[in-house]
């Protein structure tokens, strides 16, 4: 939520190759440190990056004042609503539901393990693995290609 303007764009206003998280504004790993990280960014949000017109405004998403980057909660709450009108309340979506997903299609789709890991952030494939759900299909269709 704390993504400045600067972190997605060039000087020029086009989006950039890759999004900056700055370690202030990430969780801290198990080691009590923060570091910051690039996301390169995908060919649909740089689409919508470009048509997307940052208020004047330093924060990418700011909150009603202007002043500050909009808090966790009120994201929480646009998703929730958007959930809402969508119909979609069912399917128990939030904003760490997409993390879960982002992770579980990457790995049925069979990228690495290794690469996930880089691509989230995490620093542990054993707190990765909680992440990617497997269901009892996923298992009967992995032995079934022996």
């Amino acid at each position: 939520m704390q993504l400045s303007v600067q972190d997605v764009y060039d000087s020029q206003g086009t989006p950039r190759e890759y999004i900056n998280f700055r370690a202030r504004t990430r969780k801290a790993s198990p080691d009590g440190k923060r570091k910051t990280r690039q996301v390169p960014v995908h060919p649909v949000l740089r689409e919508s990056l470009i048509a997307y017109e940052p208020e004047n405004c330093c924060w990418l998403f700011p909150d009603r004042g202007g002043e500050k980057p909009i808090s966790l909660r009120w994201a929480d709450m646009i998703l929730r609503t958007a959930v809402e009108k969508a119909g979609l309340t069912a399917k128990g979506i939030s904003t760490h539901s997409t993390r879960r997903s982002f992770i579980t299609k990457l790995a049925k789709r069979g990228v690495s393990l290794a690469t996930i890991k880089k691509a989230t952030g995490h620093t542990d494939l054993k707190v990765l693995s909680r992440y990617i759900d497997v269901s009892d299909d996923d298992v009967r269709e992995a032995i079934a290609t022996l």
